[in-house]
């Protein structure tokens, strides 16, 4: 796309010319960051529970707390960061010293995604700033208010040389990654993942991928189960369950297991009412499709034979 490509060329002739290398531009940007999650809060809470259904104290909480804390650790270590390391010198080549420079790498991509968008999208691109690059960010698209927001607050705050923002579906997607980038970091689904590491593969491009994975929780029969069962639903039902790092599933000792069943009953219910549909507290499907996804794989499951009658909330543990 002749936008996305304006885009690059912009960003790889300000990283030429020096701009992002300096101290005073990364803190400058940093605290700029900071400045548009604070002024920003309420319209990145307001689109986050149009996406996701999420109250605004979960959306603080789990997204823009988590970039202002990652904003102060990146300011608080900016100067070490920076600072030359002193490495060991061969003896044949005393008596010269050797230093460690750490160099911006150039035009970063970060593409964040849809059930994090805010806190996936920013927190990456504190790291980028950090560095002293120019990033051009995508947001998950699925999470299209978030991502409208974002682009909206990024172009008033951010260094508009150096930082831009793009939006828009997997046909966007593929025109980012059709350019060269110098790192690129992208969360989201393994199908996607591969897409990206094919596409950075052809330029030799590093990449960091967080594809989620398997989170087992093991509940033994020494566990307190009032408080094992508290955590494993906040965990598990926390953003409506689309968590990368959510339990997936409990493996418990089979003498505890009933009482733990009638436990994760009661703090469903203790957290998110008997109508949890109707709860501000609980956060919502992404979209129908994902809907349609989630109640396939609970139907698909019921048709696994079973040892003894399971009950309607089983699909938990």
């Amino acid at each position: 796309m002749t936008a996305i490509a304006k885009d690059m060329e912009a960003l790889r002739a300000t990283f030429r010319t020096g701009k992002t290398r300096s101290k005073e531009w990364r803190v400058g940007q940093l605290h700029a960051l900071q400045k548009l999650l604070t002024e920003g809060r309420a319209e990145l809470c307001e689109a986050m529970s149009a996406d996701l259904g999420k109250s605004a104290f979960e959306g603080y909480l789990t997204e823009i707390s988590l970039v202002e804390h990652e904003i102060h650790g990146a300011l608080n270590n900016i100067d070490t960061w920076m600072e030359p390391e002193c490495v060991t010198t061969n003896m044949f080549n005393l008596p010269a010293e050797s230093k460690v420079y750490n160099d911006p790498l150039g035009v970063v991509l970060v593409m964040g995604a849809w059930n994090y968008n805010v806190m996936l999208t920013l927190d990456p691109l504190v790291g980028a700033i950090a560095g002293g690059n120019c990033a051009l960010v995508k947001p998950g698209s699925y999470a299209e208010k978030s991502a409208e927001v974002m682009q909206k607050l990024v172009a008033k705050y951010m260094d508009q040389e150096c930082i831009r923002i793009v939006t828009g579906n997997r046909t966007v997607t593929a025109a980012v990654l059709e350019h060269k980038f110098d790192m690129i970091f992208f969360t989201g689904s393994t199908y996607v993942g591969k897409i990206v590491a094919a596409a950075a593969a052809k330029n030799l491009t590093p990449t960091i991928l967080e594809l989620g994975g398997k989170s087992p929780c093991i509940v033994d029969e020494s566990a307190n189960l009032t408080i094992a069962a508290r955590r494993i639903v906040w965990g598990g039902l926390l953003n409506s369950g689309q968590t990368c790092v959510r339990p997936d599933y409990v493996l418990v000792h089979e003498k505890v297991r009933a009482e733990l069943i009638v436990k994760l009953k009661a703090s469903i219910v203790e957290m998110y009412s008997a109508t949890p549909q109707k709860s501000a507290d609980y956060g919502r499907i992404v979209n129908q499709k994902s809907h349609f996804r989630l109640a396939g794989l609970i139907a698909e499951s019921r048709k696994v034979p079973q040892t003894q009658p399971y009950s309607r909330y089983d699909f938990l543990v």
